[in-house]
């Protein structure tokens, strides 16, 4: 899977799924999905940059976005596509349109606190993966979920699907995660990390492992990136629904519009100032202080 920039890209903040932790405002999931360009002037913007696009397809639910099909049909023709979706809706359109060409991965997010019909989901993800897809199921470790998560496990294995266990980022009863995880359940996730891994292995793309990758360790949710060089704003950014640009994240002053004339990436990495910690993507691009030769190579 070879591109020159990646991109977080929330096409939409649409989504009914309703859980408690998530930061999308809820306004903001229950109100239609503007249209802001066509499938055609999405990629005629990035065609411009004249860079390979790996495009992380996230929301809301992404499936929720307006003639999505056509839209990802038409930006992976010169691009590479991962979506990230609870696979609440239908994926027969979807099959009928897409190939596996430049989608090397469709992250699938089992929510069994709001949306019970387990068989549906394990049902779209075998469909997906009879037809070629890559498909990772998942679930958030909440605390209730933590407490089951062998019963859920047990439960979904019986319809031949493995939801691997992710890192809750948010508040749960009170608490922020993942700090308020107890050493107890450190490591429980962590046998729980180890054995998804031996189960998934054959899903591994060789030395090149995707960004967002849960099979990380729970100890590397803690590192600290303030202040350490990042290489956002030129091989990573996040794409707003609105179309413009932030080296990694909204608080940030954004680049612009993807749509303007002269927009362009940053051409150096620069010193982290955001506070948030985007986890993933602070793995891949930024560095701890010191440890830069590991992000530049």
């Amino acid at each position: 899977m070879k591109y020159d920039v990646e991109a977080y890209w929330p096409i939409t903040r649409r989504c009914f799924v309703g859980c408690y932790y998530c930061p999308v405002p809820e306004r903001q999931r229950r109100s239609p999905t503007k249209i802001l360009a066509s499938p055609a002037q999405w990629l005629e913007a990035l065609d411009k940059t004249e860079k390979v696009w790996h495009l992380i397809i996230s929301g809301g639910e992404p499936f929720l976005y307006p003639y999505f099909e056509e839209f990802i049909q038409t930006i992976s023709f010169n691009h590479v596509v991962t979506i990230e979706t609870s696979l609440r809706r239908p994926v027969d359109k979807f099959l009928r349109r897409l190939s596996t060409a430049n989608i090397p991965m469709i992250n699938a997010s089992l929510h069994p606190e709001v949306n019970s019909d387990n068989d549906r989901f394990a049902y779209r993800v075998r469909r997906l993966r009879r037809a070629g897809f890559t498909v990772l199921p998942s679930v958030i470790m909440t605390p209730s979920i933590l407490k089951r998560y062998d019963d859920l496990v047990d439960s979904m294995m019986d319809r031949n699907v493995f939801p691997v266990p992710r890192i809750m980022y948010g508040s749960a009863g009170g608490k922020e995660y993942p700090g308020a995880y107890t050493e107890e359940e450190r490591e429980k996730i962590t046998s729980y990390i180890t054995e998804a891994t031996t189960y998934y292995k054959s899903y591994y793309w060789g030395e090149e492992k995707p960004t967002i990758w849960p099979f990380l360790g729970i100890d590397h949710w803690f590192d600290d990136y303030y202040g350490s060089l990042c290489l956002a704003g030129s091989k990573f950014l996040r794409i707003e629904p609105d179309g413009f640009v932030y080296p990694c994240h909204e608080s940030q002053p954004t680049l612009g519009s993807i749509f303007d004339p002269d927009f362009e990436l940053m051409d150096e990495p620069t010193r982290c100032e955001v506070t948030f910690n985007c986890r993933d993507f602070c793995r891949r691009y930024s560095a701890l202080p010191g440890r830069f030769e590991e992000v530049v190579e």
